[in-house]
């Protein structure tokens, strides 16, 4: 079964906030920039229609218990950045979740997807790493990706470029064990990891969003 996250879920989000514009090459290009990590979270990933996707995001009831909410937010230097955050299930009533209704009610079960969004050039710096689609300067993308599955307590992955991000319309599937489509390029150097427990998960990405 394909796992996919579409990135033009982001782009819906985006139209749920009004925002106008949502494009990718200028903030991926930018050395020192602002930089965002957003929780893409599926607390019941049986309630999925075929994989979790950006599509499962959206569906009448919110089957899947999902949670679209800031992880952490810091200035690249050199182009390097170390994103760290953690979530808890006292969270579960779904307050942090800018869309979804789940929180994080399920640590252990959710299939987790990471999504690091750029902000351009420092500017309005709180905005850059606090808010979703904030201070683009000037504009903002989701530029990569990590995806990890439920069900271990420690793991680790590749961080993955999205295929377009100038468009945000690509698919990016993976396999059961994670392998990557061939519609996701790795970023050098780049990791993912994820640690669950019970009641919490903890999300360090180290990356680089110099082409």
């Amino acid at each position: 079964m394909k796992r996919n996250l579409i990135a033009a879920a982001f782009t819906a989000l985006a139209v749920l906030f009004a925002l106008a514009s949502f494009t990718g090459g200028t903030a991926r290009a930018a050395t020192e920039q602002g930089l965002t990590l957003w929780w893409v979270v599926f607390n019941n990933p049986a309630g999925c229609i075929d994989g979790c996707n950006g599509a499962d995001l959206f569906l009448a009831g919110d089957p899947a218990s999902t949670c679209v909410a800031h992880a952490s937010g810091t200035v690249t230097s050199e182009g390097g950045a170390t994103l760290v955050g953690s979530a808890y299930k006292t969270m579960a009533n779904g307050d942090p979740c800018l869309l979804g209704t789940g929180g994080f009610s399920n640590p252990m079960g959710a299939e987790v997807h990471l999504v690091v969004q750029a902000h351009g050039a420092p500017g309005d710096v709180v905005a850059q790493i606090t808010t979703f689609l904030g201070g683009c300067n000037p504009d903002c993308a989701d530029v990569q990706f990590a995806v990890h599955l439920p069900g271990a307590s420690h793991s680790v992955g590749n961080v993955y470029w999205w295929a377009d991000p100038a468009s945000n319309l690509e698919v990016v599937g993976f396999d059961a064990e994670g392998a990557e489509d061939a519609a996701g390029t790795p970023v050098d150097g780049a990791s993912s990891t994820l640690s669950r427990t019970a009641n919490s998960i903890t999300a360090t990405v180290f990356t680089s969003v110099d082409n």
